[in-house]
C-alpha cells in the first residue's frame, strides 16, 4: 500500500498539500506488515500514481522540483526496494501524474503548468523490457 503523509506548509494550487510518500506491506488479511517506510528520501511529494506489472510497482510522483518515476518490489525481510528510473527537475509545476503498465509497455502522463498559466499534457511510453 502507498499513501502520502501530509505535512503543513507548501500547497500546490488551491488544495494539494505536500507530504512524504510512504509504503506499507500488507498481509493477506490486509493488515500491515512491519515493513513500512518513506520513499524518495523525504522529498516533498504532491500527487502520485501507482501501477503493477507482475511483482513490480511502477510509481510516478510530482514533487516541488518536478517529477520522479521509480520501480520497485516488496520483500518480506527488506520492505520496499526501489530504484529511480527517471527524474526531471523543472521550474514549472507538474500535476495529475498517471501511470499504467499494459501489454508489456508503461504509459505515463502528467500535466505541466507553463509560466503563462497555460497547461500542456506530456505523455510517453516505454517498453517494460527497457527497465527490467
Amino acid at each position: 500500500m502507498f499513501y502520502k503523509i501530509w505535512k503543513p506548509g507548501i500547497v500546490r494550487g488551491p488544495d494539494i498539500p505536500h507530504g512524504n510518500l510512504t509504503y506499507a506491506g500488507l498481509k493477506a488479511d490486509l493488515k500491515p506488515t512491519q515493513n513500512t517506510g518513506a520513499l524518495f528520501d523525504g522529498k516533498n511529494i504532491f500527487e502520485f500514481d501507482v501501477s503493477v506489472y507482475n511483482d513490480k510497482y511502477i510509481i510516478i510522483a510530482t514533487s516541488d522540483k518536478g517529477f520522479v518515476f521509480v520501480s520497485g518490489s516488496f520483500s518480506d525481510d527488506q520492505g520496499f526496494k526501489w530504484q529511480v528510473l527517471a527524474e526531471k527537475n523543472n521550474e514549472n509545476d507538474f500535476i495529475s501524474p498517471s501511470v499504467i503498465a499494459f501489454n508489456d509497455r508503461i504509459y505515463l502522463a502528467l500535466i505541466e503548468i507553463l509560466p503563462d498559466g497555460k497547461q500542456r499534457i506530456l505523455t510517453n511510453s516505454i517498453s517494460i523490457t527497457d527497465w527490467e
